[in-house]
């Protein structure tokens, strides 16, 4: 057995290698390294990396305005231009033959057409020596992706074109949408539920009418972050005196058309070969086209009515080139 003093001895001698020990523990420990923040994200996932199909599920109901700007309809009382008549026209125009080529037509003004002038609304260039050519869409709705193809086709030809939406197109289709304003085409309002115009104005008054306008363009806004072009074209191409002097005082421009085919009945499309014909036959100066995304024909004949319109020496232009006119009754 060990004597007492060799246990105190080991004892000492414990107690100092675990003093030994602890400090040279401390001495040598190194803190973590600290890896700076950063705000650089994953890539997204494949749910995440899809378009942004929550925007199908928003309901088509008011939203918050979503523009900082107070809007302009809001200051519009009920009673403005309640002495113009509200009587609800469709658009139209007169067709005459062409002169001395004899074949084709060309538009010639009508009563409608006057009213145009006093309210900063047009539906052709006004001067007629300008060999250029105005290219529209109307979305209401969007089939088989055909938006997103005329688009391909009208960037690379370089034809600045104005996309008229209504708010069932941008619910179904925000990428596309974003893709007419990145790619530098006009984006303008064809009201957030396509309602028309002078029924609304009559049996709800002014406010109303001009709320479906209003919500459209808040609801761009949001999904694009941009403020919608000031152009509008009534739903249906129906409207009145007074709904073109209140589209005017709310700050839109009324644009109609001049140059059309029947092409919005998806399921009772036109030859393309026979449309084209007939477009590039009417083809003259200062010419709005309106043309509907969802006709299968328009994909087809696009190209070569462009091709063709460039060839017997047209330009396309932009909208943006119209001048503002007020003319006096």
């Amino acid at each position: 057995m060990l004597s007492r003093r060799a246990k105190v001895f080991a004892l000492c001698i414990a107690v100092l290698l675990l003093v030994s020990c602890r400090t040279a523990g401390t001495s040598s420990y190194v803190s973590p390294k600290t890896e700076p923040l950063t705000t650089t994200l994953p890539p997204p996932t494949e749910t995440e990396a899809a378009p942004a199909t929550w925007l199908t599920e928003l309901p088509l109901e008011p939203h918050p305005p979503a523009i900082d700007a107070p809007s302009p309809i809001s200051a519009l009382g009920e009673d403005l231009f309640a002495d113009l008549n509200n009587d609800a026209t469709d658009w139209w125009y007169d067709r005459v033959k062409r002169d001395q080529l004899g074949t084709g037509y060309r538009p010639a003004p009508n009563a409608n057409t006057e009213l145009l002038p006093r309210y900063n609304a047009f539906w052709q260039y006004p001067d007629p020596n300008e060999r250029v050519l105005f290219m529209t869409m109307n979305c209401g709705h969007e089939h088989n992706g055909q938006t997103a193809k005329i688009l391909d086709i009208v960037t690379a030809k370089g034809v600045p074109t104005t996309f008229f939406l209504n708010g069932q197109f941008i619910v179904n289709t925000p990428e596309t949408v974003r893709r007419m304003a990145a790619e530098g085409h006009i984006v303008a309002n064809h009201g957030m539920h396509h309602r028309i115009a002078p029924e609304v104005l009559a049996k709800e008054g002014v406010q109303a009418m001009l709320h479906d306008m209003d919500e459209l363009a808040s609801f761009y806004h949001r999904v694009t972050g941009l403020p919608i072009s000031r152009y509008v074209r009534p739903p249906s191409g129906v409207f009145s005196e007074r709904v073109l002097a209140l589209y005017d005082a709310a700050g839109y421009r009324t644009v109609f058309w001049d140059l059309a085919h029947v092409d919005w009945i998806i399921d009772d499309q036109p030859d393309p070969d026979k449309a084209l014909r007939q477009l590039v036959g009417e083809l003259h100066n200062g010419a709005i086209i309106i043309l509907h995304p969802v006709g299968s024909s328009n994909v087809e004949l696009l190209p070569s009515l462009i091709d063709q319109a460039r060839a017997q020496g047209y330009r396309f232009g932009s909208l943006d080139e119209f001048p503002e006119t007020h003319a006096s009754p």
